[in-house]
């Protein structure tokens, strides 16, 4: 979609068969906006070209259902997280698998890579959140909130907190050198399983399986706003690169444009 005039400038269509064979989990655009990933059941990942839509390159890899992307903040690198817990990176340039990392024990629903491209955090069906050197695929940190599932995780954008978003409506601040405990905040509405952090990094969105939004503030984790609007649960939500704007995507089929406060 073209933001200025709400209009939808391509549909792109995966030319698979099979049951659910079309049906992706996850999209991620490159840094650039040249480029489109789509993450499929068959544990494929599909490359798109934007301004053509053409089909660049097909990766495949031996894990399942891919169940999350993210590429790195200088475009070279692409995560895919599957329904086994499996994590592979990518070089796109050329579809090469780089490393697989291992650890999660059930699906990897989230990826974000820190704003310097060298750690990659990941949260999971497991009820953990894991944090690995991108460099060599070593584990860094593993975190076990103890919320069930984790399903939202982003870095600020100067890389010095992890958020954690979590079923039992905890959303957790870690430093991000030490792994050392910043703050917590509780919202009444369970089952976290978006959040994004506005560019300045001052104001922290959540949204849940009760049709919400929620607007912490990061210094001292007080709950700024409360927003309704969907009528099902708030899957993505994530803010535009100016911060005047926010989006939300919701299992009502619908994507809502908020104006930031």
């Amino acid at each position: 979609w073209r933001i200025a005039d709400r209009k939808l400038i391509h549909t792109l269509r995966i030319p698979v068969g099979g049951r659910d064979a079309g049906y992706s989990h996850d999209v991620a655009f490159s840094p650039d906006g040249a480029m489109l990933a789509f993450g499929l059941p068959d544990g494929t990942v599909r490359l798109w070209r934007l301004s053509d839509e053409t089909v660049m390159r097909t990766l495949r890899g031996r894990a399942g259902k891919v169940s999350s992307l993210a590429f790195s903040p200088n475009g070279q690198l692409l995560a895919s997280g599957s329904w086994d817990g499996t994590i592979l990176l990518w070089r796109v340039a050329d579809g090469t698998p780089l490393r697989t990392l291992l650890g999660h024990e059930d699906a990897a629903l989230v990826l974000d890579f820190s704003p310097d491209g060298v750690l990659l955090a990941s949260g999971a069906f497991d009820g953990t959140a894991r944090v690995w050197r991108v460099a060599d695929g070593t584990r860094v940190h593993t975190f076990r909130p103890g919320g069930g599932v984790v399903e939202a995780v982003a870095f600020s954008p100067d890389g010095a907190v992890l958020a954690l978003g979590s079923w039992d409506g905890w959303v957790r601040l870690w430093e991000a050198e030490e792994w050392h405990p910043l703050r917590t905040m509780r919202s009444e509405w369970p089952g976290i399983n978006s959040l994004a952090f506005s560019p300045d990094g001052q104001v922290l969105v959540t949204g849940d399986a009760w049709h919400r939004m929620q607007w912490w503030q990061v210094t001292d984790g007080a709950l700024l706003r409360d927003v309704g609007g969907h009528e099902d649960t708030v899957e993505s939500v994530a803010f535009s690169p100016s911060g005047d704007m926010l989006a939300s995507g919701s299992l009502d089929g619908t994507v809502k444009l908020w104006q930031v406060p």
